[in-house]
């Protein structure tokens, strides 16, 4: 198994290792090249999870938006597309959701019907593996399910998950988390999945108060679509990996408790949406929320959201505004890419 430093370093050398000596297949008539083995890595410094990249048309922020859609439950495609198109091709347009969205299966799992064992014909996960961590902290148990044969395996989903579990250990003094994955596009799935993956991680370990440990990825099948070849040529070419603004930054911490987090988390998802019909709600919001009393990393994320909404909307400056005292990752590139 490889370990790396960080999620850059991670992506560069798997897209190298897939075009020059993945092998060719055709799963649903779709040129592709694929790993001959499973892939597995570990990550090493889970704070420094930004993947940014000039060819591969990355936006690191979706991965905060994708992570706080899966926290709150949600299953509708309406949160992710202002981000990204991607997911449309997915919607069941008959319900307007995401039947494989991770969100119910996480926060709100059923079991077809209540086990001899009797327990909540509605679970959320989360709290199931805090719990147990809390109770045992060298348990093994700790394993978030997202696979389901009920919903998955069958002819009428469009939206079958690539992951199919989380694993929680304490180790070390850390909170290490090990997802497994059926199958991952490398191109446009592999530097979100890391980044809001590692994200929740991190949460968790807040609310343990531990640290966050290391992060070990499995996937089943890690390929590249004929379409992202030139893609991945380029990048590996040409890409400066804009090091240069992350190398010397050390990641905030967002580690809070669970309490805490629940709260924010709320509030953070009913920002989003308002941000989105009207950025100049920021300033509201700001004073009502009370956001000067979350911890930085919240402050922070909250004001790219809202310098985001600003961009899309066409307010430059004040979109550049409110990145211009930079501190976290994304300011650092949304500034960057603002200002050329």
């Amino acid at each position: 198994m490889k370990t790396y430093e960080t999620n850059q370093e991670a992506l560069s050398d798997t897209l190298e290792e897939i075009m020059y000596h993945g092998t060719d297949v055709g799963p649903k008539g779709l040129k592709t090249k694929e790993l001959t083995e499973p892939l597995v890595f570990r990550i090493r410094n889970i704070r420094k999870r930004l993947t940014a990249s000039k060819h591969l048309r990355i936006n690191p922020l979706y991965p905060y938006i994708e992570g706080m859609w899966i926290l709150l439950g949600e299953d509708s495609p309406d949160r992710l597309i202002n981000y990204s198109k991607f997911p449309m091709q997915f919607v069941n347009s008959k319900y307007n959701r995401l039947d494989g969205a991770y969100g119910p299966r996480i926060r709100a799992a059923c079991p077809v019907e209540r086990s001899e064992f009797g327990g909540d014909p509605a679970i959320d996960q989360l709290d199931l593996i805090y719990n147990r961590l809390k109770e045992d902290r060298n348990t093994r148990r700790a394993v978030i399910t997202i696979s389901s044969p009920l919903y998955d395996w069958n002819s009428s989903s469009l939206d079958i998950p690539c992951t199919q579990a989380f694993q929680f250990l304490i180790r070390n003094g850390g909170l290490d988390m090990i997802t497994t994955m059926r199958s991952q596009d490398i191109v446009k799935g592999l530097p979100n999945d890391l980044a809001e993956f590692q994200w929740i991680q991190e949460i968790v370990s807040g609310w343990l108060n531990v640290a966050p440990g290391t992060y070990t990825h499995f996937v089943g099948s890690a390929h590249i679509y004929e379409t992202d070849f030139k893609l991945a040529y380029e990048y590996m070419k040409n890409e400066s990996n804009f090091t240069f603004l992350y190398c010397n930054r050390e990641p905030l911490d967002c580690r809070v408790n669970k309490l805490f987090f629940n709260h924010i988390l709320s509030l953070l998802g009913v920002a989003e949406t308002k941000l989105q019909l009207d950025p100049n709600n920021f300033f509201s919001m700001l004073k009502k929320f009370d956001v000067v009393k979350w911890p930085e990393f919240y402050q922070r994320l909250f004001r790219v959201i809202a310098a985001n909404s600003y961009y899309k909307k066409g307010y430059l400056n004040d979109a550049k505004r409110l990145v211009e005292d930079a501190v976290t990752y994304l300011e650092y590139f949304f500034n960057e890419r603002w200002s050329q």
